[in-house]
């Protein structure tokens, strides 16, 4: 995730995702979501402590990207008998990515990162970018920008979306919206 660089926003950000790892039926839903729009490598911007991850273990791939070493190096740490699972550097706001040379994914997803970033069209414009040709970018994003509250400041959140802003700027970075 790409919040703040300061250590109380980053431990609550830690936490925040532990506790969001905790919760079944929430990270259980996401991932039947987003199942069908997912090819057989997947490459995940924002990564986190790795929530995701279980529900994706079947498919060929799983690169997993954080911009806190931390959670990279959990990641490693917790998934290390998987070897289909790689967990490196990235940043969205930065458009960095130390992605393992050889590196093979169709799918690029971020949940409940864009919303984080001051630049969020930028960081589409760049997973748009790494995605090959006939690849999925899959987004998942907090709606309602009526309902932005403390809460939101809180967890560091600069935005909401509405479905026609999202629409508005998937589209000014050139992709096709398949459903949102």
């Amino acid at each position: 995730m790409n919040i703040s660089t300061s250590a109380e926003s980053q431990e609550r950000v830690k936490d925040s995702l532990e506790f969001l790892s905790s919760v079944y039926n929430y990270n259980h839903w996401i991932a039947r979501t987003l199942e069908p729009f997912c090819g057989a490598r997947i490459l995940e911007f924002g990564c986190g402590i790795g929530s995701m991850v279980p529900y994706f273990l079947t498919r060929k791939a799983f690169l997993g990207a954080d911009n806190d070493p931390r959670f990279v190096s959990y990641c490693k740490d917790q998934f290390k008998d998987h070897l289909n699972c790689r967990f490196f550097y990235g940043d969205l706001e930065r458009k960095e990515l130390a992605i393992p040379e050889g590196a093979v994914y169709d799918t690029v997803i971020s949940l409940n990162v864009l919303e984080h970033l001051k630049d969020d069209v930028g960081a589409m414009e760049y997973m748009s970018e790494l995605l090959p040709d006939g690849g999925n970018l899959v987004l998942l994003l907090p709606a309602h920008p009526s309902i932005h509250g403390r809460l939101d400041d809180v967890v560091g959140h600069v935005r909401r979306y509405s479905k026609e802003d999202l629409l508005t700027k998937v589209g000014r970075v050139g992709l096709r919206t398949v459903q949102c």
